[in-house]
């Protein structure tokens, strides 16, 4: 495949015909997949950004046709309706063939040019990884904007894997990913720097200088009710509420401080949040972990979290039977928010 080569002069355009349809939500949809895939497939079929032609395909390499057809769902379910959505490519020679499958730094370039054309302003970053050497240079602002904007993770143990392929299933997790991040934009959560952010001019107390430490009693306070809101909403669907453990707690709170630093899934030293599970000896099959900044009440972040796809997956997980919360403050009362999840 000579895909990768084509990237060098000239711009591509790539026209996007939108479509809308209707994808039934059921197990036998989803067979195929792997397993860590399950959760977000089943949150992009509910919201319809999985086309049937890729209904039990999950774990083969995208094409460059599969990409153009899971960019028009996106583009529908953002947009509710049908449209052209057009996107460039700066550096490309030629149109590339749609039946050409898609290396993982390939899809990392298109993903961006993609993200830029729904109004996304992802924060620009060199990649972090063990084998950033081995990413193309074409490819090296694409691959650091997922990584930074949380939108495609690297393949295990600090890599990239750039040439490896790109699979179905790893499309619909960064499409969804994607959605979520557009969704949040039209409600105004987000910045124009693409930082998780909201309004403060309602802010009920000066906040600034009052989280002294974890012992801090608002701090505690703010601590048991994300706990509550967040055990209302799985009460409501029928779940088991969560147990605070402080081991979490504490290991939450150390996400809260380094997202504060880098906002994102992965940590400052470039490996992934699931690393401070075992720094804290915390034992659980299953993980997850959602993250939020600016929000000012404990109310307000889980009710964004709960209007976010895959936020509100990990939230009503039957799985998980405890959490932790972790809030940092920085020097200007901005606020930093950790939720870490448990089996």
């Amino acid at each position: 495949m000579k895909s990768v080569a084509l990237f060098r002069r000239v711009g591509l355009l790539l026209v996007l015909s939108v479509f809308l349809w209707q994808a039934p939500l059921s197990a036998a949809v989803i067979t195929g997949s792997s397993p860590w895939a399950q959760d977000c497939i089943a949150g992009a079929l509910s919201v319809n950004l999985v086309p049937e032609g890729l209904h039990n395909q999950y774990t083969r390499a995208a094409t460059y046709a599969d990409f153009c057809s899971l960019s028009s769902a996106f583009a529908a379910a953002v947009s509710g309706k049908a449209e052209t959505l057009g996107f460039g490519f700066d550096g490309a020679d030629s149109i590339i063939p749609p039946e050409s499958r898609l290396t993982r730094e390939l899809a990392a370039a298109l993903l961006t040019r993609l993200a830029e054309a729904a109004g996304l302003s992802l924060p620009k970053q060199s990649p972090v990884y063990s084998d950033s050497d081995r990413i193309s240079a074409w490819a090296l602002e694409g691959v650091g904007q997922m990584q930074a904007g949380g939108v495609m993770n690297g393949t295990g143990e600090g890599r990239f894997s750039p040439a490896d392929y790109f699979s179905v299933e790893q499309g619909i997790a960064t499409f969804l990913k994607l959605y979520d991040l557009s969704m949040n934009n039209r409600a105004g959560l987000l910045s124009n720097q693409g930082e998780f952010s909201v309004e403060i001019a309602d802010q009920e107390t000066p906040l600034a200088g009052v989280f002294a430490g974890h012992e801090n009693p608002i701090l505690q306070q703010y601590t048991l009710e994300v706990i509550e809101y967040t055990n209302q909403e799985r009460e409501k669907a029928g779940l088991a509420p969560l147990l605070g453990v402080d081991e979490i707690h504490a290991a939450a709170c150390v996400r809260a401080g380094e997202i504060a630093l880098q906002f994102g899934h992965y940590r400052p030293n470039g490996s992934l949040y699931a690393t401070v599970y075992t720094e804290f000896e915390v034992k659980s099959r299953a993980r997850a972990e959602n993250i939020a900044g600016n929000f000012r009440t404990p109310e307000k972040v889980v009710w964004a979290w709960m209007n976010s796809i895959s936020h509100r997956i990990c939230i009503l997980d039957p799985r998980y039977t405890r959490i932790g919360v972790g809030i940092h403050m920085d020097e200007d009362g901005n606020l930093s928010w950790a939720q870490l999840f448990a089996d």
